[in-house]
């Protein structure tokens, strides 16, 4: 099978429908211009996981979806500093949620992250076929939930240009999940974006957990270093 190699000559609808037809089982990858890198992996054809960086976190999502009390959401800020266990499967084995909370919350995040895919106009395509059916990790998206409705090159269509902020176009960034690491919806100012970042900065500044072990620091590096680009990119 053979689709363009970059996005900007087809829509990710045309390709994802072609391997539906296809009935491939795989792994589409999407390289953005700056590096970062997003994967949909395909069983008989249909999307049966996403990674990418794309979207909320899982601990975000469950708070919005009212399933993060004040148990819940302390295990999620302390799993966030370990690292070391996936933290759905964390929180479900300390009972702090079900597993079906845990899979209708990943369910919710890898549609999220799909509809952020949508949204990329430029990025490198690469397949990689498997010769056996995968086994999905999770509940699998219905093909409407992957292909209906969205923009194909037969109509002429292409994804929005996302915008924020009086207009400013940034082409190919997820600025809505940037706006969430900080805590903001798509109306932020400037002013009010800046005074999220220095709050939250603050807290979570390396120099502010000395008593922090060597895993802890990595994962402390991390979120700051995270929270540090979201900021860039949002005020550049």
């Amino acid at each position: 099978m053979q689709f363009p190699s970059e996005l900007a000559n087809t829509t990710l609808g045309d390709v994802l429908g072609a391997l539906y037809r296809a009935k491939v089982s795989g792994c589409l990858q999407l390289t953005e211009p700056s590096g970062r890198r997003h994967s949909v992996h395909l069983d008989a054809g249909v999307v049966s996981h996403l990674q990418s960086e794309l979207g909320r976190r899982l601990g975000d999502v469950l708070r919005a979806r009212g399933n993060a009390g004040g148990d819940t959401n302390r295990a999620i800020e302390r799993h966030a500093l370990g690292g070391a266990r996936l933290l759905g499967e964390a929180l479900v084995d300390e009972g702090c949620i079900t597993r079906r909370e845990l899979n209708d919350a990943l369910a919710a995040q890898q549609r999220e992250r799909l509809e952020a895919l949508f949204e990329l106009r430029r990025a490198r395509l690469r397949f990689s076929v498997v010769r056996e059916r995968l086994g999905s990790a999770g509940q699998p998206l219905e093909p409407a939930e992957f292909l209906r409705g969205k923009p194909r090159a037969r109509d002429g269509r292409r994804p929005p240009a996302r915008r924020w902020g009086h207009g400013v176009v940034k082409d190919g960034h997820d600025l809505t999940a940037a706006l969430a690491l900080l805590g903001l919806d798509d109306q932020a100012s400037p002013e009010a974006i800046r005074s999220a970042y220095r709050r939250r900065a603050a807290a979570l500044h390396p120099d502010r957990h000395p008593d922090a072990n060597a895993v802890e620091r990595v994962s402390i590096n991390q979120r700051f270093a995270r929270l540090t680009a979201a900021y860039r990119l949002l005020v550049a």
